[in-house]
């Protein structure tokens, strides 16, 4: 009697396991871009099967899809990725996914969407280039972007001599970069600018296509090696509380776009520097220095040091900056954070 309520108690555990678990399928819609003509955009869907909000393996599932003209439902295709879709400007259209499982009793889940691309009135042409110091096309340099939600596939743009047009929706979100970071002729890239140069953007940074705006471009400088940092601190040998932020340094593996390497911009962290010499030639992740970089542009480099440091064992008060005005310049920005002075620093000419 006590086995058979144990595989009573046991079923009903599964009955009510299963009562209560949702399977859900989610359409979502990869790789969509406008095509260069900007009359269709284009892209693949893509069908995941998730139980009780958790992603599951769909080897064992089916999945067919079916899709609706203004009329009844049609077979379209069998598979998890439906493959690529063109959607005229304007138009649009119903989709469903359909998944199933054989079994006893079978197991089957839909979802439903309509597809539809925004008419040509909210999308726009968009220029895309790469210049060099000179302001001469940055021959050989690649631009790459996404758009959103889809910022783990970059499309890209060879740099020629002209601009290239590539059509975004109005509003939408994109995401630019550009490589190489660092070329063979000295040149790195600093910043993106766009054509009314009301704002600069950092490599991988979300960029809101407004209309007013009709140019992006990836402008590089001329790096400068034979540029250090010379730590000391009253002669000791110890790790200096002293701090670097180099807003161009290739140091941040971005997971959001495949794990490329990229700068932060201004809101890079600092590094702790080391007591003695530290580099930021071309063979460091620095790759060089801009020299006389403008504190106004808002991306600059900085140094900070803590007010209070133990050398030794025992207490050592920060007492200022010791530097070449030749070299280097010192600038406040703003207030210091606790514990710190921090100043913006330009740097003037080879061998600070």
């Amino acid at each position: 009697m006590k086995r058979f309520s144990l595989l009573l108690i046991m079923l009903l555990l599964l009955f009510a396991q299963t009562l209560f678990s949702q399977y859900s399928v989610q359409i979502t819609k990869e790789f969509w871009s406008w095509q260069i003509n900007g009359n269709e955009l284009e892209g693949n869907l893509v069908a995941k099967l998730f139980l009780n909000g958790q992603a599951l393996d769909t080897t064992d599932f089916v999945c067919t899809w079916y899709r609706n003209w203004n009329g009844p439902w049609e077979f379209y295709r069998n598979g998890f990725k439906a493959g690529r879709h063109g959607i005229t400007a304007g138009a649009g259209y119903d989709v469903k996914a359909v998944v199933t499982q054989p079994g006893n009793p079978p197991f089957s889940v839909e979802s439903q969407q309509y597809i539809s691309a925004p008419p040509a009135s909210q999308r726009d042409i968009f220029l895309l280039h790469s210049k060099l110091e000179n302001q001469q096309p940055a021959f050989g340099n690649t631009i790459f972007f996404w758009a959103y939600p889809d910022w783990h596939e970059g499309k890209l743009v060879t740099v020629a001599a002209d601009p290239e047009g590539r059509y975004f929706t109005n509003n939408d979100a994109i995401a630019l970069r550009t490589v190489p970071n660092f070329r063979s002729d000295n040149q790195k890239f600093s910043i993106w600018v766009d054509d009314n140069l009301s704002k600069y953007y950092t490599n991988h940074q979300q960029v809101e296509m407004d209309p007013a705006i009709n140019l992006f471009t990836s402008q590089y400088r001329t790096s400068t090696d034979n540029i250090s940092i010379v730590v000391t601190l009253n002669g000791s040998s110890t790790t200096a509380a002293v701090e670097f932020l180099d807003p161009w340094s290739q140091d941040y593996p971005d997971p959001s776009y495949g794990y490329t390497v990229r700068n932060r911009g201004i809101s890079a962290p600092f590094s702790p520097l080391t007591s003695g010499n530290n580099n930021l030639g071309f063979s460091t992740t620095h790759q060089g220095v801009f020299l006389n970089q403008e504190v106004a542009s808002g991306v600059f480099y900085s140094v900070k040091a803590s007010l209070i440091a133990t050398i030794n064992g025992a207490a050592a008060f920060f007492t200022g900056w010791n530097y070449d005005p030749n070299y280097i310049a010192l600038q406040q920005v703003g207030s210091n954070p606790p514990g710190y002075d921090q100043k913006a620093v330009i740097f003037k000419q080879a061998g600070a």
